[in-house]
């Protein structure tokens, strides 16, 4: 995922085996019924005319896949925003519990963000 030239990092936590299988940042996603993601207006590059820019809403879409010895498990999801000079601005952790009834357990976490303010112009990372 690039948010102005920035790409998606993967992590592992707690010596799991988990891995980020889909990382995206939108205008809007949700979680149907059916535990289907629906994604709308996904973001490549964030272009802005003057900073600090702000953005009404915002939604980072995130799918993690554990292994087998995960399943069952609490496993802590850390997401961060950096800045161009690796400042901290989101700082997210948030609990998934993989089902232990299937072989391959996926979680689908959806962090939004409202009125988020990008500060100067550069280089963004998620990780």
């Amino acid at each position: 995922m690039e948010v102005n030239g920035a790409t998606e990092t993967s992590t592992e936590e707690r010596k799991s085996r988990m891995k980020i299988a889909l990382a995206t940042l939108a205008d809007a996603a949700n979680i149907s019924q059916e535990g289907k993601l629906n994604v709308m207006g996904v973001f490549q590059t964030i272009t802005m005319e003057n900073t600090p820019a702000v953005f009404a809403k915002m939604v980072l879409a995130v799918i993690v896949e554990a292994e087998t010895e995960d399943l069952g498990n609490t496993i802590p999801l850390n997401i961060r925003m950096l800045d161009p000079d690796a400042n901290t601005l989101v700082d997210a952790t948030q609990q998934i519990t993989f089902d232990p009834r299937v072989l391959r357990g996926r979680h689908t976490s959806l962090i939004t963000f409202d009125m988020f303010q990008f500060p100067a112009f550069g280089d963004y990372e998620i990780v």
